[in-house]
C-alpha cells in the first residue's frame, strides 16, 4: 500500500530547490517568531501537516488534493525549466501564461496563513455569516477544501469561471488575483 503523503507544502519544493546552498536541498530558514536563522531541508519548510487532507469531499482517497497540487506543480515546474531557466529569451504562449498566473493565484489561496485566518480557527465570525450562503454548516475549512480541490484541476481563469463547482467568492478571487477583474 503507497503512504499518504503528510507534509503538504503550500510553497512547492521545486521553487525552495532555488535558495538551496547544496545538492541536499538545504537551505537557510529564519523564522520569524524567534529571529532564529537555521539550516532546513526543503520537505521540512512552508509546509503543514495534512494542511490538504480532505476526509469530507474525498472520503475514498483524502490526499487527493495534495495529489493533485503534485500534479500541477510538476506542468510548472516543467514550463519554468522549459521556458524560463533553460532559454535566451522567455517566449511564452497565452495559454502557459494564463496556467502560469493560475497557477500564482492558487499559490496565494492554498497557503496555510489563508487557511487559518480566512477559513479556519483564525477566522473573524463575519466570514462564516458570509460565507454561510456558500457553506451551510459553517464549517469554513470545508468550504476552503471543497473548493481548492476545484481549483488545483483547473489550468486558466477560463476554466475557474466555467467550473459550477467553484463558488461564486473563490471565482473573484482568483480573477482579482489573475487579470485584475472584480464584480460590482
Amino acid at each position: 500500500m503507497k503512504k499518504e503523503p503528510i507534509r503538504h507544502h503550500y510553497i512547492p519544493q521545486f521553487i525552495l530547490r532555488n535558495f538551496c546552498f547544496d545538492d541536499e536541498n538545504h537551505l537557510y530558514y529564519h523564522d520569524k517568531n524567534t529571529g532564529q536563522v537555521s539550516v532546513k531541508e526543503t520537505r521540512d519548510v512552508f509546509m503543514s501537516r495534512n494542511l490538504y487532507r480532505d476526509e469530507i469531499n474525498n472520503p475514498e482517497e483524502p490526499t487527493k488534493i495534495e495529489h493533485d497540487f503534485s500534479k500541477y506543480e510538476r506542468e510548472i515546474s516543467e514550463l519554468i525549466k522549459n521556458k524560463f531557466i533553460s532559454q535566451n529569451r522567455i517566449s511564452i504562449t497565452i495559454k502557459e501564461n494564463n496556467s502560469l498566473l493560475l497557477f500564482l493565484a492558487i499559490m496565494g489561496f492554498r497557503a496555510e496563513r489563508v487557511q487559518r485566518t480566512t477559513f479556519g480557527n483564525e477566522a473573524p465570525e463575519a466570514n462564516a455569516e458570509f460565507y454561510s450562503v456558500y457553506q451551510e454548516d459553517g464549517n469554513l475549512t470545508d468550504f476552503w477544501k471543497r473548493n481548492l480541490g476545484e481549483l488545483v484541476n483547473c489550468r486558466s481563469i477560463e476554466e475557474v469561471s466555467n467550473n459550477e463547482k467553484i463558488d461564486v467568492p473563490v471565482k473573484i478571487f482568483m480573477q482579482r488575483d489573475t487579470v485584475g477583474l472584480t464584480y460590482e
